[in-house]
């Protein structure tokens, strides 16, 4: 697993696979194994020959003697490697849904108020007259925000909850649409 060959390893110090910045474990592991304790799937890392850094999962238990003395360890090493990296990617994976739901969130919230303004906008726009200054005004503010609701939407189709369906009222929903855009809806529909 490490690349040595046995010839390499026998009458060797364990250190040899124990990197630098972990040979404190070593000496906690030999405490536990002095008093007689067993480790069970210990996780840490390795050193192979070519300094290659793995993740491992080691098993200790102590060898006695004929009268009990602690006298030497067995371990068992397992490579680990792969699921450290799925879990790593995992991780990786929910920090980016998290994001994309935060994102969805943030331009939902601000989709929202957006429109209120578009369409307080629009009406101000019907009351001025078409050459004026502020007619001109609010018409560059109105075309402004709707290129903001634009990058809102965009963001919004980033993320797509696909969580489960939800009851909606479909009354209440369409007096809440109305309300906002009733104004716009009167305006457009007169001659």
């Amino acid at each position: 697993m490490f690349g040595y060959t046995a010839e390499e390893m026998i009458g060797q110090s364990i250190l040899r696979i124990v990197p630098d910045s972990l040979h404190y474990e070593e000496d906690e592991i030999l405490q536990k194994l002095r008093s007689g304790e067993r480790i069970d799937h210990y996780e840490t890392r390795r050193q192979e020959k070519n300094n290659d850094l793995i993740d491992v999962s080691v098993t200790i238990s102590p060898i006695r003697d004929s009268t009990g003395a602690v006298m030497g360890a067995s371990k068992i090493a397992r490579d680990i490697s792969d699921r450290k990296r799925i879990e790593k990617l995992l991780i990786q994976n929910e920090k980016l849904a998290a994001t994309g739901r935060m994102a969805a969130s943030i331009a939902h919230e601000i989709n929202n108020p957006l429109e209120s303004v578009v369409n307080l906008i629009f009406l101000a726009r019907q009351d001025s007259a078409e050459g004026s200054k502020t007619y001109r005004y609010l018409l560059t503010a109105e075309e402004e925000l709707e290129r903001v609701s634009h990058l809102a939407r965009q963001t919004l189709g980033y993320y797509r909850d696909t969580g489960l369906p939800a009851e909606v009222h479909l009354h209440s929903l369409i007096e809440n649409v109305l309300t906002v855009y009733n104004a716009k809806l009167l305006s457009t529909a007169l001659p």
